[in-house]
């Protein structure tokens, strides 16, 4: 089932065009891009893709939602300190080793997929934000609480 969760995220980013975080990371000052893909399979929501861009001197968010704005990404304005609080939290729960969130209901209306690049590593796990289980649940509450707009949903 996981291998059919990950062609449905891989679809919307080649839908949105959104390049992958390895391509991304080459630019030059990037220090390190989170990104979230939130997958409908209710289809009550856009399927959409936060990528959270951390240069030497800056940090935002770029939102793109399938079918919107001919998959332009949105820019939202990301507190510094947020940024590195969202880090902390992944690093308390070991993200980097993560594997992805076992026994994920198959009938489960909403997949994310969260991923990871820095310096040359790149890691994604695929969870469901309606019943993990820590450390799942961890990584939840935090991109609710330190990222919301990367969470924004767009109905259909």
């Amino acid at each position: 089932m996981t291998y059919n969760r990950s062609v449905a995220l891989r679809a919307i980013h080649e839908r949105t065009q959104t390049p992958h975080l390895r391509e991304l990371l080459v630019q030059p000052g990037m220090i390190s891009l989170h990104r979230i893909t939130c997958y409908y399979a209710d289809g009550r929501a856009r399927h959409s893709v936060a990528t959270l861009f951390q240069t030497r001197r800056d940090v935002w968010l770029e939102m793109v939602y399938e079918g919107i704005a001919h998959h332009k990404p949105l820019r939202h304005d990301v507190r510094a300190d947020a940024v590195q609080r969202f880090i902390m939290v992944l690093n308390q729960h070991r993200f980097d080793r993560l594997p992805d969130q076992p026994d994920i209901p198959a009938n489960t209306a909403t997949i994310w997929q969260i991923e990871r690049a820095i310096s040359g590593f790149y890691h994604a796990i695929i969870l469901t934000p309606h019943t993990p289980g820590l450390p799942y649940s961890a990584l939840v509450n935090a991109i609710d609480a330190y990222l919301p707009d990367s969470l924004r949903e767009i109905r259909r």
